[in-house]
C-alpha cells in the first residue's frame, strides 16, 4: 500500500495545515509544467495529487490511517498467545509382577487419569477462545479497514467475549468511541484497560489517551502520559508537538519551548512551531533564547515568514540589538496597537538620555 504521508514528507501524525503546507510545495515543485517533457515529474505529480487527496479528507484519511495500522500489525505475533498450554504426562510405571498388588493402587490411577482429563480439557477450551477471540479480532480489523465502525464494534465485543485479555481490541474500541461516537469518558475506559492489559509499552494508546485527556481537559494526567512516551525509545515526533502545545496552553512556556524546539529541529518547515517557541521564550523574558532560536531556525532552512515581526522586534529589543530590531520594527505597521508598543520599547531602550 502507498505511504501517502512520506511522498508528502509528513509525519503519521501531521497536522492539516503540515499537510496543506506540504502540498503547495511538493506542487509547485514537481509541477509538469516546469518540467516539459520529463515523465518522472509527472508521476511525481499525480502521486502528490493521490496524497493530498486522501490526507486531506478526514473521513479518507481517518479510513487510510486504519490500514495503515492494519498493515503495521497483521504479521505481528499477538503479546498473548493463543496456543494452548501443552503438557506431557509419564504413564506411571507398571508394578513388578514380583511385588504384591496394593488395594488402593487402582484407586490412584483412576483418579490420575481424571485430572489429566480436566487439565487436558481446561487447556483446550482456553485455547479454542483465545483462538476464536482471535478470528474476531481480524474480522473487526478488516471491517475498520472499510470504515465499517459500527460491524467492527460488534466483533470486537465478541472477541473480548472469548478472551477478554486482548489490549487490541480494547485499544480499537477506545478509538471508535473517540473518532466515530465522541463518547470520550468511554475512550478513555478502554484505553485504561488496552494499557494494563500491555506487557509492553502500547505507544499508540498511551498517544490516543493523552488526547483524549487533553479533549476532556485533564491536562496534567495528558502531560504524564506524553512525557512518559517522550522517556521511551518509541517515541516520535508527534509527541513532541502534542506535548509543546499542551504546555503552550497551559502557560508552561519554559517546557514548550523545549518541546516545540525538538520537533522543530526534525521539522524546520512548522512555522507556526517557530512562532510559539518565540513567544514562549519572549513570555519568560528569555530575550537572548528567542533571537537564538530565530538564527537557528534560518540556517536549517526554517520557514521564518510566519513569524510576526513584532515578536523578533521585541526579541532583538531585549538582546540590546538596535540594528536587528529596527530591521523588523520597519516592518511594523507603526499605527496599530502592536506596532506602537513595540515603538516605544524602541525608544526606551536605544533612545539617548537626556
Amino acid at each position: 500500500m502507498k505511504d501517502h504521508y512520506t511522498v508528502l514528507g509528513v509525519s503519521r501524525y501531521a497536522s492539516a495545515e503540515e499537510i496543506k503546507k506540504a502540498y503547495k510545495k511538493l506542487a509547485r515543485d514537481f509541477h509538469p509544467d516546469r518540467h516539459p517533457g520529463n515523465s518522472y515529474y509527472e508521476e511525481q505529480f499525480k502521486l502528490i495529487n493521490e496524497a493530498y487527496h486522501i490526507l486531506s479528507d478526514p473521513s479518507k484519511k481517518e479510513s487510510y490511517d486504519f490500514k495503515l495500522l492494519y498493515q503495521s500489525n497483521h504479521h505481528q505475533p499477538s503479546n498473548h498467545s493463543t496456543r494452548a498450554e501443552e503438557k506431557t504426562y509419564t504413564t506411571p510405571p507398571t508394578p513388578s509382577p514380583a511385588r504384591k498388588k496394593n488395594r488402593y493402587s487402582d484407586y490412584w490411577y483412576t483418579a490420575f487419569f481424571f485430572v489429566v482429563v480436566i487439565v487436558a480439557g481446561t487447556a483446550l477450551y482456553i485455547g479454542m477462545n483465545r483462538y476464536t477471540a482471535g478470528i474476531h479480532l481480524e474480522e473487526a480489523k478488516t471491517l475498520l479497514l472499510r470504515n465499517q465502525w459500527r460491524q467492527a464494534n460488534v466483533k470486537l465485543t465478541e472477541a473480548l467475549t472469548f478472551n477478554d485479555a486482548l489490549p487490541e481490541a480494547y485499544f480499537l474500541r477506545g478509538k471508535i468511541f473517540n473518532v466515530y461516537l465522541h463518547r470520550n469518558a468511554q475512550a478513555l475506559m478502554f484505553l485504561n484497560k488496552a494499557i494494563e492489559l500491555s506487557d509492553t509499552l502500547y505507544h499508540d494508546a498511551y498517544f490516543l489517551r493523552a488526547k483524549v485527556r487533553m479533549e476532556i481537559k485533564e491536562y496534567n494526567a495528558a502531560s504524564a502520559d506524553l512525557d512518559l512516551l517522550k522517556s521511551a525509545s518509541s517515541q516520535t515526533d508527534s509527541v513532541y508537538w502534542y506535548s509543546g502545545e499542551l504546555h503552550y496552553f497551559l502557560n508552561n512556556y519554559a517546557q514548550a519551548a523545549s518541546d516545540l524546539q525538538v520537533f522543530l529541529t526534525k521539522h524546520p518547515e512548522c512555522g507556526d512551531c517557530l512562532s510559539k517557541i518565540i513567544y514562549s521564550h519572549l513570555q519568560v523574558r528569555h530575550y537572548a533564547e528567542a533571537s537564538l532560536a530565530f538564527s537557528k531556525a534560518i540556517q536549517q532552512g526554517a520557514d521564518t515568514t510566519l513569524v510576526p515581526p513584532y515578536l523578533m522586534a521585541l526579541a532583538f529589543i531585549g538582546t540590546h540589538d538596535s540594528t536587528r530590531a529596527n530591521q523588523f520594527m520597519r516592518q511594523l505597521n507603526q499605527a496599530d496597537a502592536f506596532g506602537k508598543s513595540a515603538q516605544e520599547l524602541f525608544q526606551q531602550e536605544f533612545s539617548p538620555n537626556p
